[in-house]
């Protein structure tokens, strides 16, 4: 029988069970050369990522006191690797695995560390996967260089999505120049004028590992590297093909679309981003309808457009909102003076959207509005305070006169003319030459006045009532607060 060796063989097809989750696990083996205990403990590393680390140690090397002499690793097949790495004070072999490999336990390793009494030194496969080549990295770096020999050996790209990388292809040197990601920046335009742009990153095949930006575009500062997760809805890897549509606020992603093609149960959704350091929220019930084939073919509807300017309206984007075809006249094609917020349903702007009482005539309801303001601009308030002078009754009551009560060809009350007359002499006082004329208002013919112009047509036309009627119904139309319902 050959006597114990003095080193320590590292046997890293022994692992513990478990994917690392909340709690660490361990497994003991005993080095059949040196007798030693060694014990394997399993974590995530670095924190919150799909890496998992197995860390290789003396059983009773619990303060890192004991080191030991390595003398070898072997695989999970059995074969020596790393032949040129630290042999003396060992006092930890460091394995790491990317969680999603399809066999469990893992076995594709994409990164090995030894540490000593000084340091911990790297080592990963050469791109012909026929040595191990030293990596020069730190704790700050250790994820990049992951993602990296992630994507060599297990094909999982890890898309960064920073503004300023927006036009990166690689996703790591084993594939460079192989276009493993495609990248297209693509402008919105309304009315012929560029308002936003997003960039669709796309990977034809392969794994979706994650997702990735840097804050402030500090791409070469892992320590700004933020990763995008989120509670719900969004679940790596994803199998390729898969596109994520990135909008931007403040060079910063604010907003993605993802969507995967050509499976049975493709996986898509929108979502945004969170507060710092927090998980990205779902928001595919605020953009329905808007998939891969809407965007591509640009064919976003104007209320499409307006929710997802709503969901960007933080920051320096500056897509905006539309009005919809059909939904009625532009405010600043409204009668002057006459203008008033438009109620709930009048948005819609299709022949339904104003509602009748039981005759069939519109109904306007006056409702209260503390922060109503005149359509010159001035407060409510002072607009009554300026109508109630003399010279502004007569003003008022003239012109309320000729658009309440000018005659329609069906008009039940034969000739409106001379009826308005008398109600503005009245209003004048009874002279109907003085002061200089009002030049006559534009037209209106919106239908809440337009009924009210028949009733009165019918039972006031022709008496000095008609003026004062007509005075209250242009002051009661010029605020805010009356609307059709």
């Amino acid at each position: 029988m050959a006597p114990p060796s003095d080193g320590v063989t590292i046997d890293i097809s022994h692992k513990p069970d478990g994917n690392g989750g909340t709690h660490t696990t361990t497994y003991d083996y005993k080095d059949t050369g040196s007798r030693k205990e060694i014990k394997v403990t399993l974590t995530i590393e670095p924190p919150n990522s799909d890496f998992l680390k197995y860390t290789h140690q003396d059983k009773h090397n619990t303060d890192g006191t004991i080191p030991f002499k390595l003398e070898k690793v072997r695989d999970d097949d059995q074969r020596d690797i790393i032949p040129d790495l630290p042999r003396d004070n060992v006092e930890k072999v460091h394995v790491y695995y990317w969680k999603h490999e399809n066999s469990n336990p893992p076995k594709k390793v994409l990164l090995v560390g030894v540490t000593t009494d000084r340091r911990t030194k790297y080592y990963a496969k050469s791109s012909d996967g026929n040595k191990w080549v030293e990596q020069q990295l730190d704790g700050n770096n250790l994820e990049k260089v992951l993602d990296e020999q992630n994507c060599k050996h297990n094909d999982a790209v890890t898309i960064n999505l920073s503004h300023s990388a927006s036009t990166e292809n690689d996703c790591c040197d084993e594939h460079k120049g192989e276009n493993k990601i495609s990248v297209e920046k693509v402008e919105i335009e309304v009315d012929g004028k560029k308002k936003t742009e997003y960039t669709k990153y796309s990977i034809t095949g392969g794994q979706l590992a994650g997702i990735k930006f840097y804050k402030d575009g500090a791409s070469n500062d892992e320590k700004n590297r933020k990763t995008i997760t989120a509670k719900a809805g969004l679940n790596f890897p994803i199998k390729g093909p898969v596109d994520i549509y990135t909008f931007y606020s403040n060079k910063e992603p604010e907003l993605i679309y993802i969507e995967q093609t050509g499976t049975n149960n493709p996986v898509s959704g929108w979502f945004k981003k969170g507060g710092e350091n927090k998980p990205w929220t779902e928001v595919s019930n605020k953009l329905q309808g808007i998939n891969k084939d809407k965007i591509d073919n640009k064919q976003i509807t104007c209320q499409q457009r307006a929710a997802l300017a709503k969901e960007l309206k933080l920051g320096s984007n500056n897509l905006q909102e539309c009005t919809p075809a059909g939904a009625g006249r532009p405010r600043d094609a409204e009668a002057p003076g006459l203008k008033g917020p438009a109620g709930e349903d009048d948005q819609s702007g299709g022949p339904d959207s104003t509602k009748s009482g039981a005759s069939g005539s519109p109904v306007l309801s006056p409702t209260v509005a503390s922060d109503a303001h005149t359509p010159d601009g001035r407060a409510d308030g002072d607009s009554h305070a300026s109508e109630f002078s003399p010279k502004a009754q007569a003003k008022s009551a003239q012109q309320a006169s000729a658009s309440a009560l000018s005659p329609g060809p069906d008009s039940p009350g034969g000739d409106l003319q001379p009826g308005a007359e008398a109600g503005t002499a009245l209003a004048h006082g009874g002279d109907s030459s003085a002061g200089p004329p009002t030049p006559k208002p534009a037209p209106f013919t919106g239908p809440g006045l337009a009924t009210l112009g028949y009733a009165l047509s019918g039972t006031l036309a022709g008496s000095g009532a008609v003026g004062l009627a007509g005075y209250h119904l242009y002051k009661n139309s010029r605020d805010p607060w009356v609307r059709q319902i």
